[in-house]
């Protein structure tokens, strides 16, 4: 690291200062000859690219302060910078910006702006220095600008070549566009025309007043897991998903775990009914109901975790899931028992044990249908 920079204290006061990432450094400096031997003054610039020397700041900022135009070289380098915050060049030009400077962008390879140099800086002067005439364009504005009356004899400029590495990028861009344009028609097609199948093995049917879908069927589960999304598609509209319906997937033998959506707010009348091998399922926060038979005859489940908002449990829920070991009911008012509270709802009374929120241990030991297993309720 330096401790000292004599080339920089002996210069006269730069009225042209130039920003540059430092993998453009060779790119940089032939331009920098070509605008010096134009205007006929030495731009200050960063010789050696020292973008991250702190002991260098002090340098930086008398320069910025003591120039009248800032040109910030723009190039694909600066489309990959990780932390805005910590880039020279950003730092560079935000410092530029807060002091009124002149800022003119000068793109030095061809490189569209990212939104981050288009929303803060797109109304600055744009230069294409691979373009002849905006490079010329620029020299004769610095001259204006600067005071420099123009010579007979004018030095002439050689404009910047594009990189062919952007040119190929551009058409790569192009044809991946295109194909994402056809894979999205084509997407769009299909879920016209399957009339509400999702591709997942998942039929539907549609509420249109209120946006919402419920799970009809279930079919093809091959690998004996399936997963219901938030939300499906249908006729180029989006439909959240909120319940599974009556016998969606009843008598389905392959299925072992189910993960439940977050929108989800029903399980339908017997919706896993006599699904034997059915071992898992995922009832996330938002489900309010649980109606009959919904999980009546699972007989491999062994432990179900009931949501918070758990308001309603259908007759006969678990019945005949004699594997259940554990309930974990995290509502702290007791959901609602069957219809009467004397229907069976969970199997295998002397073992199973219901756990159920400290405060509300009580609460649940009174209310019917819980009060009938309040041997076997314990606290969360």
């Amino acid at each position: 690291m330096r401790a000292c920079y004599p080339f920089y204290h002996r210069q006269t006061m730069k009225r042209v200062f130039i920003s540059y990432k430092r993998a453009d450094k060779e790119v940089v400096f032939a331009l920098k000859d070509q605008i010096e031997a134009a205007i006929g003054e030495v731009p200050w610039i960063d010789i050696e690219g020292i973008e991250s020397d702190e002991q260098f700041v002090n340098v930086i900022i008398k320069a910025i302060d003591e120039a009248e135009v800032f040109l910030f070289m723009y190039s694909h380098h600066h489309t990959h910078i990780d932390d805005l915050g910590k880039d020279w060049t950003v730092r560079e030009i935000n410092l530029a910006e807060k002091k009124h400077k002149r800022i003119v962008f000068v793109n030095i390879d061809g490189t569209p702006l990212t939104d981050y140099f288009e929303m803060m800086f797109g109304l600055k002067q744009q230069i294409d220095a691979t373009n002849a005439s905006e490079l010329n364009r620029l020299l004769r504005d610095l001259k204006s600008w600067l005071d420099i009356p123009s010579s007979p004899g004018q030095t002439s400029v050689t404009p910047l070549p594009r990189p062919q590495n952007i040119r190929k990028r551009r058409i790569v861009s192009y044809i991946i566009g295109g194909i994402l344009v056809l894979a999205l028609a084509v997407s769009a097609a299909m879920l016209w025309t399957h009339s509400g199948k999702y591709t997942r093995g998942l039929e539907y049917t549609y509420n249109d007043s209120t946006r919402t879908a419920s799970v009809s069927k279930g079919t093809a589960i091959d690998q004996g897991t399936i997963t219901i999304p938030n939300h499906t598609c249908h006729k180029f509209r989006r439909f959240i998903v909120q319940e599974v319906a009556q016998e969606g997937f009843s008598n389905e033998i392959k299925l072992q775990h189910v993960v439940l959506p977050s929108t989800l707010q029903k399980i339908g009348y017997s919706a896993f009914f006599n699904c034997d091998i059915l071992r898992n399922v995922e009832i996330k926060e938002g489900v309010t109901h649980i109606d009959d038979y919904a999980f009546a005859y699972c007989e491999d489940m062994q432990n179900i975790s009931l949501p918070s908002t758990l308001t309603h449990l259908g007759r006969y829920a678990f019945r005949g899931s004699k594997s259940i070991e554990t309930v974990k009911c995290w509502a702290k008012t007791p959901p609602a028992w069957g219809r009467s509270g004397n229907e069976i709802i969970f199997e295998n009374k002397n073992n199973i044990k219901i756990l159920v929120p400290e405060e509300s241990l009580e609460l649940y030991k009174q209310a019917k249908g819980w009060s009938n297993f309040k041997n076997n309720l314990e606290t969360l």
